[in-house]
């Protein structure tokens, strides 16, 4: 299975309900970040951490769908997607239509790192520094 296909099972996993399927998926040291501007921002560690965040946004939301409208692997290991989401506030009633950007870093078929950003350029921009990696250090 590639990333993106994993990545996507990952969030039809999510929208089905299926924790089970789900954490089979997830390294259990995964990082979760939401980022600034995200419902439950903040950052998470492990499979506990994963399952706390996604706590937290369904407590926010109610009939929240997912649909990935673009999804790309920046790299071995990354792939961004552009996931629109349609959500109502559980308490303010008010709808939401909104296209996050979801990054996914996956090594041996585990999720290492699900961050979401409040747009896809953001996504992008985080998959391009985690790309490049740690600077190289000067040459003595």
């Amino acid at each position: 299975m590639s990333n993106a296909q994993l990545a996507t099972e990952m969030l039809a996993a999510y929208q089905r309900g299926d924790r089970d399927g789900l954490a089979a998926m997830i390294d259990s040291a995964i990082e979760v970040v939401g980022a600034g501007g995200i419902v439950n921002e903040g950052t998470y560690s492990g499979l506990d951490g994963f399952m706390s965040w996604t706590a937290a946004w369904e407590e926010a939301w109610e009939d929240s769908h997912y649909e990935i409208v673009e999804l790309s692997e920046i790299s071995d290991d990354i792939v961004v997607g552009a996931v629109r989401v349609r959500a109502t506030g559980r308490n303010s009633g008010v709808p939401i239509k909104a296209v996050y950007g979801y990054l996914w870093e996956i090594k041996n078929n585990k999720a290492t790192r699900f961050h979401v950003y409040e747009t896809h350029d953001e996504a992008l921009r985080s998959a391009g520094r985690l790309s490049a990696g740690p600077p190289e250090a000067p040459e003595p």
